[in-house]
C-alpha cells in the first residue's frame, strides 16, 4: 500500500532519490531533453523553451512541480502541472502528466515506479496538487512509452484509454470554400455566451478567462447571424518552439508538394506553426462546412506564406469529418486517464477541451 502523503515535502522525504527542479536546473534539463529526443516513424524533433524550461509552463498554467533526480546530471525528468477546467459543467482541477524522460538505471527505475505509484495514488491528497482527474496523451507509434506505460503493471492503478486522437498539421489548403460568414475579431459579449454555453457540455473545458489571457485573435463563424463555430488563434513561442532533426520520407513528399504553393519546413529549422485551439461547434451544426470556412479565410489571410503549418486536434470521438484537397500531415497519438484499478474512466462522446498547444 503507498504511503499516504498530504505535501510535496512529505513526498519527496519519502523519495530522497527525487527532489523539485528549481530554476538553476534549467539548462541541464534542456541539454538532457536534447539528448532524449522524441520521435516516431522517422519524425525527430525537439523542443527548444526559451528563455528557460518553466516559462512554457508559467504561461499555461500557475500550480505545477517539476521532478528531477536528486542526485547526479539529470537523467529523469516529469511534470504534473495543475489547472482548473469543467466536467459536466463543474469546474474541477484537472493533472496533466507530460515532459516525461528518463534514461536512468534499472534500479533507478523501479524506484521512480514507485514513486510515481505514489504520487498519482495521492494526487488528490497532496495540498499543492489536489487534483480530481490526471491525463496524459502518447504517442500512438511509440511503441516503448505505451509498452511501458499501459501495461498492467502498476500496483494501484492504470492507464484507461479516453480516446484516439490526430495532430493535424495543415502545410496548404489547394482547394477551399467559404459557407458560411466568418471573420478574425475580439472576444465580445456574443462570444463569450457562445463559449459559456459549449463548454457546459465539453469534458475539460478551459475557463473562458483562461483562454482570453492567451490572446484575443479568435476566429468567429456566423450562419444566419448566429455563431455557429469558433477559434483561438494562438501559438507558444517563443516559450516552446520545435526544431526539426528528421523528417520521415512521406513528410519529405508532402513538403516537395507543398513548395510550389508555400514556404516548407525542412531538417534544421524551428517550425513555424499557428495552432487553431479551443475549437468549439454549436450542437448539429456541419463541422466540415464550418471549419472549411475557417481555413478559407486563413488562406485568404495569407497565414499559410508566413507559417510552415496549422495545426489542431482532431478527435475520433467527434471528428470535425473528411477534409479534402489539402496538403496536410497527421500524427497520431491517445488521450489517457490514469486513474485506480476499479475506477471507470470517463467517456467521451463530445471533442474535450484538451488543447495540443498548452501541453
Amino acid at each position: 500500500m503507498p504511503k499516504i502523503v498530504s505535501s510535496l515535502k512529505e513526498f519527496f522525504e519519502a523519495h530522497p532519490n527525487l527532489r523539485v527542479a528549481t530554476k538553476s536546473d534549467s539548462d541541464e534539463i534542456l541539454k538532457f531533453f536534447n539528448e532524449s529526443q522524441m520521435q516516431s516513424d522517422g519524425f525527430q524533433v525537439s523542443y527548444v523553451r526559451q528563455p528557460t524550461f518553466f516559462e512554457f509552463l508559467n504561461k499555461t498554467t500557475k500550480n505545477y512541480v517539476v521532478i528531477v533526480n536528486s542526485k547526479g546530471p539529470i537523467k529523469l525528468v516529469a511534470t504534473v502541472s495543475i489547472r482548473e477546467g469543467y466536467i459536466d459543467g463543474v469546474k474541477k482541477r484537472i493533472a496533466y502528466c507530460g515532459d516525461l524522460r528518463a534514461t536512468v538505471s534499472p534500479m533507478m527505475a523501479v524506484k521512480w515506479k514507485r514513486a510515481f505509484n505514489d504520487i498519482v495514488y495521492n494526487i488528490k491528497n497532496i495540498k499543492e496538487l489536489n487534483a480530481d482527474i490526471v491525463l496524459t496523451a502518447i504517442l500512438a507509434n511509440n511503441i516503448k512509452a505505451k509498452k511501458a506505460l499501459t501495461k498492467d503493471n502498476f500496483e494501484y492503478f492504470s492507464y484507461k484509454k479516453l480516446c484516439d486522437y490526430e495532430m493535424v498539421n495543415i502545410l496548404y489548403p489547394i482547394i477551399t470554400n467559404r459557407l458560411y460568414d466568418v471573420k478574425i475579431q475580439d472576444c465580445d459579449q456574443e462570444l463569450e455566451e457562445f463559449y459559456l454555453q459549449t463548454q457546459s457540455s465539453q469534458y475539460f473545458a478551459y475557463d473562458l478567462d483562461f483562454i482570453k489571457s492567451l490572446a484575443n485573435n479568435f476566429i468567429v463563424v456566423r450562419d444566419k447571424g448566429q455563431i455557429v463555430g469558433a477559434s483561438l488563434l494562438w501559438n507558444p513561442s517563443p516559450s516552446k518552439e520545435i526544431l526539426i532533426q528528421n523528417l520521415p520520407l512521406s513528410l519529405k513528399f508532402i513538403n516537395k508538394v507543398a513548395s510550389i504553393f508555400t514556404t516548407t519546413p525542412k531538417q534544421g529549422e524551428f517550425l513555424k506553426i499557428e495552432y487553431l485551439n479551443f475549437l468549439r461547434f454549436k450542437n448539429g451544426a456541419n463541422k466540415e462546412k464550418i471549419f472549411m470556412s475557417m481555413i478559407d479565410l486563413l488562406k485568404s489571410e495569407n497565414l499559410f506564406n508566413q507559417k510552415h503549418m496549422l495545426s489542431f486536434a482532431n478527435f475520433k470521438c467527434e471528428s470535425i469529418g473528411s477534409v479534402n484537397y489539402i496538403l496536410q500531415d497527421k500524427t497520431a497519438l491517445e488521450l489517457y486517464q490514469i486513474c485506480a484499478k476499479d475506477e471507470a474512466a470517463l467517456k467521451l462522446d463530445h471533442i474535450p477541451g484538451f488543447e495540443i498547444s498548452l501541453v
